[in-house]
């Protein structure tokens, strides 16, 4: 066993920009005992993490790894040669191709895989194909699995995609305490987005990609100001899809009722003005989003699909609907609409389950222990 408190411990990621995998390695940092472990990272300059992991690392190594590419591989390697790297924890897939393929010339070295989300269907693709029989080649060179739901990893055994005598599952966390702060109406900040104080607001918070739904949540949303003309929807975020969604609103006529408010920094308070929040997901790992409306007590309409229905108990503390419908998405908030006693037991209820379930300091230790138990 080597010394622990002079244990070496690489983060890859092929992002930095805002989403759930750089937030979670962001936690990670945060929390791990700085006196067992020296952090390094090695992602793209590519998004506001790569300066916030600064503040944790002995260096953030710019390296861009996407698409695949063998040069950057061999760099990788030479990295975690140079610097005396023991445990190579690795989130996404494309960070876990890298990881794994490094082990293969770095024998000494532990790596710990996180999916975020199994998102694999080799009857769409070659691509997919080739991805599905990479990583069940490549599970042998992985020391530990972390998966961030039990649906996760029910998912990931039955693709065999890891070995379950070294998986682990840990979910994610968040600082409850903070977010229970902003559980009251802040009408001030509703005032300073511009909104009327009688609107009835519908958020989301995500980045704009397809899988995150924001079709069928703006064609639902559509069929809602028809009956309620005070409503409004707030989109947080931005992605690939924000433009075609801008012209989606457009063409519905609904733009003066939509307000695209980008990537925000106030998440917090912006949760405290909802009344209530949707997340349309199409696939998940487990949302850093859903978890965070559940800790300010906002009432939740959310899509039955892995991750948001761990997160989500259908009736207990939210709403279910089918995915890729905004038929489905309009009728769920419905349900929610001036029913008080619903929503008050959507919030004690959703604030008593994450309490139990996602503490921050939880996901810090054990996975500080997945670490331990490999050195």
């Amino acid at each position: 066993m080597i010394n622990i408190y002079k244990c070496n411990i690489l983060y890859i990621s092929v992002t930095t920009k805002t989403g759930g995998g750089p937030k979670h390695i962001d936690e990670l940092m945060g929390g791990l005992n700085k006196h067992k472990f020296r952090i390094y990272a090695v992602a793209p300059d590519d998004g506001e993490y790569f300066e916030k992991w600064k503040r944790y690392c002995e260096e953030v190594y710019n390296l861009e790894l996407k698409p695949f590419r063998l040069t950057q591989l061999f760099r990788l390697i030479t990295y975690v040669k140079d610097k005396k790297i023991n445990i190579i924890h690795s989130h996404g897939k494309g960070a876990g191709i890298y990881s794994r393929l490094v082990k293969m010339f770095v024998k000494n070295v532990k790596v710990v895989h996180t999916f975020h989300g199994i998102h694999c269907d080799p009857s769409i693709s070659l691509a997919q194909k080739i991805y599905f029989y990479i990583e069940r080649i490549i599970k042998y060179n992985t020391d530990a699995f972390i998966n961030v739901s039990n649906e996760e990893q029910i998912q990931a055994l039955k693709l065999k995609f890891i070995k379950p005598e070294k998986s682990y599952m840990i979910y994610n966390g968040i600082d409850i305490e903070f977010f229970k702060k902003y559980t009251f109406r802040d009408e001030d900040k509703k005032r300073k987005l511009g909104l009327d104080k009688d609107a009835f607001v519908i958020g989301n918070i995500s980045r704009f990609d397809s899988i995150k739904g924001h079709r069928y949540l703006i064609e639902g949303f559509s069929m809602l100001v028809k009956e309620m003309n005070n409503a409004v929807l707030v989109l947080v975020g931005d992605g690939l899809e924000k433009a075609a969604m801008q012209k989606l609103v457009s063409s519905l006529g609904i733009q003066d009722k939509v307000y695209f408010l980008g990537n925000r920094t106030d998440i917090p308070s912006l949760l405290s003005i909802f009344d209530i929040f949707v997340f349309p997901s199409i696939r998940e790992g487990l949302p850093y989003a859903l978890i965070e409306a559940l800790a300010a007590g906002v009432p939740i309409v959310a899509t039955n699909v892995i991750g948001n229905n761990e997160l989500i108990k259908d009736g207990m503390n939210g709403v279910l609907c089918k995915p890729k419908s905004g038929e489905a998405i309009f009728e769920a908030i419905k349900k929610i609409l001036d029913n008080k006693a619903l929503c008050d037991q959507f919030k004690k209820n959703g604030l008593k389950y994450v309490h139990e379930n996602f503490q921050l300091k939880k996901m810090i230790y054990r996975t500080e222990q997945v670490y331990i138990n490999l050195l």
